[in-house]
């Protein structure tokens, strides 16, 4: 049985609903459609109308926008730690910037203040409850340490290897993410995903073998970075396995609680990281970011700068998630890591042959087809938990089914041979009103099956308008 969709539909009055439909000459499904402002329905906007103007317009160039937001701000925030932590660059006559896990975690620290900021000021209301200290040390405090990690050992790799190298690098964060998933049992071995880690080392092979500046250090570094990306997500979903009943929705929140519980984290890890091997004792004093008044305003101004960007992209990325389908933000992702080599490129002269484009295709490939895997395994899991619908008469009532046809001004009413039938296009009984059954109960086990309470507030019969929600295939 295909999987059915619960969508929203906006509430018309009955008359003009079966008119509209009647006159068109459309079904009451199409008519729903219309209503809710799907192409082909007419759409929000009414007869002649815009599309840029309907709803779904509006939706598209938001997300088009947050989608290039992403972009720039991601490709920015790179080139600008790059620009200012790389051996080979540096702002001014100071040379490069000399504790770049320093400048992560008190970055990081900006961002926490900024997030606490907009809650203060009421630009933002939060939506989660408070976290006990328990569930705070079992979910902030992993995931704060290893993204902290994460994010503090790319910019610290920035200072050996070249831009378009650690792009590229970065992308085979799945290669990890597997085999943490191997080790915790995640995923189960098969031969795809044995066929997918080998194109993705292929390609990694060649991009080491391809690179004309190659730092064994900062590679390293950066493979420890995307390690620890890695295990974030994984860790992410080991922890969270048993929240299944939050509808998919972050114990966190939304993104600005997400930045606001995690960044304090963040920066009280990168910054003991900072202390354990950037000796600041020692190269502070020696820096010119530091030497006299000049030097610190120009570093807290660095600092702030890259906060801001960071604040802004991490904001735009969670609204793209929020925004868009899965497969959409992998390919984006992936789009986004070719545009940054390119620029990386043009503004730096990162050397790029074809030895690197031709690893960086394999990698891309194997990354691309780990994402349809996954793709392709969460829509399965989703056919197999999908809810079934079924039609009974409302309690008390001794109606049952009958009849075939279509409602006139609305969706396919409830019909069939009574309490048991499942959903179909046909009249309803008088007093008929549709029951979830989840997946496993018996057929004609409707008493078990969960009723819907918004379509239980009117009966389903031919000639009415759905009472705001409908079922649609």
């Amino acid at each position: 049985m295909a999987p059915l969709q619960y969508v929203e539909v906006e509430q018309a009055p009955k008359a003009a609903a079966a008119s509209a439909a009647h006159s068109h000459g459309r079904s009451p499904r199409s008519q729903a459609h219309a209503l809710h402002g799907h192409p082909g329905g007419g759409g929000a906007a009414g007869s002649g109308g815009s599309w840029l103007a309907s709803q779904e317009g509006r939706m598209v160039l938001w997300t088009g926008s947050m989608i290039a937001c992403w972009y720039v701000l991601g490709t920015a925030l790179g080139m600008y730690n790059k620009l200012v932590v790389g051996k080979d660059h540096g702002i001014g006559t100071r040379g490069a910037f000399p504790a770049p896990l320093l400048m992560s975690g008190v970055q990081f620290g900006f961002q926490a203040l900024l997030a606490q900021l907009v809650f203060g000021t009421g630009l933002a209301q939060r939506s989660a409850p408070p976290m006990a200290w328990r569930e705070w040390a079992r979910l902030v405090l992993p995931n704060g340490a290893i993204t902290g990690l994460d994010i503090g050992l790319s910019n610290k790799s920035l200072v050996y290897i070249t831009m378009s190298f650690y792009t590229m690098c970065k992308s085979t964060t799945p290669l990890f993410l597997l085999l943490f998933a191997f080790i915790w049992r995640l995923e189960q071995p098969s031969w795809s995903l044995a066929g997918i880690v080998a194109i993705i080392v292929t390609g990694l092979l060649l991009l080491v073998e391809g690179e004309a500046k190659f730092d064994a250090t900062g590679f390293a570094l950066v493979m420890t970075a995307a390690c620890m990306s890695g295990l974030r997500f994984t860790l992410t979903q080991v922890l969270l396995h048993g929240h299944g009943g939050q509808g998919g929705h972050s114990p966190f929140g939304g993104p600005l609680e997400v930045l606001r519980a995690l960044t304090p984290v963040m920066s009280l890890t990168t910054l003991a990281l900072s202390l354990a091997t950037e000796r600041l004792w020692e190269t502070l004093p020696r820096s010119g970011y530091f030497s006299d008044a000049e030097g610190l305003a120009v570093t807290a101004l660095l600092i702030l700068v890259g906060a801001v960007i960071a604040f802004a992209m991490v904001l735009a990325e969670y609204e793209v998630i929020k925004q868009t389908s899965a497969l959409t933000f992998m390919i984006a992702g992936i789009v986004k890591e070719i545009l940054t080599i390119i620029a990386a490129v043009i503004a730096f002269g990162d050397p790029f042959g074809w030895l690197n484009g031709l690893g960086l295709a394999i990698a891309v490939g194997g990354v691309a087809l780990f994402n349809l895997y996954k793709l392709r395994k969460l829509r399965l899991q989703a056919e197999a938990e999908a809810s079934e619908i079924i039609v009974r008469p409302r309690r008390g009532s001794d109606a049952i089914g009958g009849g075939g046809g279509m409602g006139e001004g609305g969706l396919p009413a409830g019909g069939g041979s009574g309490p048991g039938a499942k959903a179909a296009a046909g009249g309803g009984g008088g007093d008929a009103a549709l029951v979830l059954r989840r997946p496993g109960a018996a057929p004609g086990a409707d008493a078990a099956g969960e009723e819907a309470p918004a379509l239980e507030s009117e009966p389903l019969l031919p000639g009415h308008a759905p009472p705001s929600h409908a079922w649609q295939r």
